[in-house]
């Protein structure tokens, strides 16, 4: 149940954005999984991981811990 919500929620978020006109990448892969969602704006680059069913400790260390950010480090 916690992956149909998950998936759910990363579609509203990806709608949202997109609807913002902002630039949004869904399921940005990584060199260990994939990322829900990167937005990157002119300054800025925003990592998301959505979970609903565990805690935002858990997500940031998925983040780093499969390193998502590496694709965007100059």
């Amino acid at each position: 149940m916690g992956g149909d919500r998950e998936r759910s929620y990363h579609t509203v978020f990806h709608a949202i954005f997109i609807m913002a006109g902002l630039y949004a990448v869904s399921e940005d892969r990584g060199p260990a999984g994939r990322s829900d969602e990167v937005l990157l704006t002119g300054r800025h680059i925003w990592i998301f991981e959505l979970k609903t069913d565990r805690s935002a400790d858990e997500a940031l260390a998925q983040i780093r811990g499969r390193k998502y950010g590496v694709n965007y480090k100059e």
